[in-house]
């Protein structure tokens, strides 16, 4: 593609970006489509947030066909099992590809990411770029772009247009994360319950574990997103998050 073409999908992108409501999903609906435009063929965002230096939250991981490539994994195991993946590429502090992660990620840490990318790569992802990201009050977080091997990665334009992307991804996320100044008041019900839901539980798996029927969780539920000012799971977390319920829970 040529200069002006991508310079035009990175505006497009932008543009997108700005006129969509400040929420998780639009950004990341937004990320995805300017991604797949660069020709890249998988796109994970990991998001984590500290409420001060010391004090990590659970952060948020969003990725494209999540359940074919990490199957029936929770998102907090999810977000367990690739934490120090993550925190290695945020600690070098710059953009790598995979052919370097031996020289960030300790080496003796290779077997769930290794069947991660022999996965990947029945899908056709035979090379990444990962891009770490840091935002204010400590929301820091890493993109991964994933291509086949027709992609050339050392294509200085093609690099700086994703770096491009992903910056201003993670500057709309921050915005949206730090929008309100005081926190939603959850009962500590309503935080049982989110707390479930974030590690994959069903409406009927939470009734049955907190003996409670399936209405009145669904209850608890919509009264959650109410409170938070959301409309879905993904959105939810990422409110609680910034909030710290998610540690509560």
């Amino acid at each position: 593609m040529p200069l002006s073409e991508k310079s035009i999908e990175v505006q497009t992108f932008l543009k997108a970006c700005l006129n969509t409501p400040k929420n998780p999903r639009g950004i990341i609906k937004n990320l995805l489509k300017s991604s797949r435009s660069l020709k890249s063929n998988y796109c994970s965002y990991y998001i984590e947030q500290a409420l001060s230096p010391n004090v990590q939250n659970l952060g948020h991981f969003y990725t494209t066909s999540r359940h074919k490539i990490y199957g029936d994994v929770s998102q907090a195991d999810l977000l367990s099992r690739t934490r120090h993946f993550h925190q290695s590429i945020m600690v070098n502090g710059e953009t790598i590809t995979d052919t370097h992660l031996d020289n960030v990620v300790n080496p003796k840490f290779p077997t769930w990411r290794r069947k991660l990318f022999n996965r990947l790569k029945e899908l056709d992802v035979t090379q990444f770029l990962i891009i770490p990201l840091f935002g204010a009050k400590f929301i820091n977080g890493c993109i991964t772009f994933g291509f086949n091997d027709k992609v050339n990665l050392s294509d200085e334009i093609l690099v700086k247009l994703l770096e491009h992307l992903s910056m201003e991804t993670h500057k709309q996320m921050v915005i949206f994360l730090d929008v309100q100044d005081a926190p939603v008041e959850l009962s500590p019900r309503e935080k049982e319950i989110l707390g479930w839901m974030a590690a994959g539980k069903s409406k009927m798996d939470i009734s049955q574990i907190i003996s409670l029927s399936p209405s009145s969780v669904d209850t608890y539920i919509r009264r959650i997103y109410k409170k938070l000012n959301v409309h879905n799971k993904s959105d939810a977390f990422a409110v609680a998050n910034s909030y710290g319920y998610l540690l509560e829970a």
